[in-house]
């Protein structure tokens, strides 16, 4: 049985009507995410992907709620 390949498809984000709560509540977990990450806990300074995605998420649903 030959070995099936698969290929990564890159979607691009769609938008989700969500209440100034649910934003507020995203930023929340977050933030609290970004304060218990086990690669910082680790080492300050190291990079960590994940992270990065987060602060960055974070901000723009933190400008969204500015808005």
């Amino acid at each position: 049985m030959a070995a099936r390949k698969t290929t990564a498809v890159k979607k691009k984000a769609t938008g989700t009507d969500l209440s100034a709560k649910e934003v507020r509540i995203l930023v929340q977990s977050l933030s609290n995410c970004l304060s218990t990450c086990q690669v910082h806990a680790k080492k300050a300074d190291a990079p960590c992907e994940d992270c990065d995605a987060a602060r960055r998420l974070k901000k723009k649903l933190e400008k969204r709620l500015a808005a």
